[in-house]
């Protein structure tokens, strides 16, 4: 029969086996008799003391890290949510702008492909967004200045910033029947979720080429008439 018995020196358990069962171990105490033997091993009461206290120690720092990271996974949750209504925000804004934007707008990749366009670019260019969506933007202009137009495209996306395009000189786009008519075009480089952008604005300036003309027209003729002549203009 086996047994345990606790007393003021520890905690004693006892066994009943055969002799050639017995384990030759130096904690172990062996009592002798005609037909048997009765060996007791001590569990030494402080020894379970401190191997209660280490695991308990475990459990506290195990805790405490557990605690730790799920306040950090915590922290780093509602500051992901924050960026992410943050811009969801930017997006709806960038949306209305792009859309509200009172010139003809298209957003230009690094290959030269349109991926947007706003419905001013439908009326001046007389063509549906969905057919100009993935065409290359050279598509929008004479053949004449197509070729060069690539290495210009390169050049602005190695060294993006906003500006006017053209430097100066006269541009013009050309519609889906193939007029054409005189353009002011300005770039802005836009960092979008799928890498750099071109933010191309076009403006129709074929009312302003039209006034321009007619005043040239005008000066030449004033100035071919002989005699002197002031012209006054009224107070306002």
């Amino acid at each position: 029969r086996d047994g345990q018995l606790r007393h003021a020196g520890g905690l004693f358990t006892w066994h009943r086996c055969s002799p050639s069962n017995i384990l030759d171990e130096s904690q172990i105490h062996i009592i002798g008799g005609d037909d048997f033997l009765v060996f007791a091993s001590e569990i030494v009461a402080p020894e379970w003391n401190g191997y209660f206290a280490a695991i308990r120690e475990s459990f506290l720092i195990t805790g405490g890290l557990l605690l730790v990271l799920l306040a950090i996974s915590a922290r780093f949750f509602l500051l992901n949510r924050r960026a992410l209504i943050e811009l969801r925000k930017n997006e709806q804004m960038f949306e209305r702008f792009f859309e509200n934007a009172p010139d003809a707008t298209i957003l230009v990749n690094r290959a030269g492909k349109i991926v947007r366009a706003n419905a001013l670019v439908e009326s001046m260019f007389r063509s549906q967004r969905a057919e100009l969506i993935d065409q290359n933007v050279e598509q929008l202009m004479p053949e004449r200045y197509r070729l060069r137009h690539r290495a210009h495209l390169t050049g602005y996306f190695a060294h993006p910033q906003s500006r006017a395009m053209g430097g100066g000189l006269e541009l013009f786009a050309v519609r889906s029947d193939g007029s054409e008519f005189p353009v002011d075009i300005m770039l802005s480089p836009v960092e979008t979720d799928k890498g750099l952008k071109a933010l191309v604005v076009i403006r129709d300036i074929t009312d302003r080429k039209r006034i321009e003309q007619m005043h040239l027209q005008f000066r030449a003729l004033f100035e071919s008439v002989p005699g002197s002549y002031l012209v006054l203009k009224p107070d306002l």
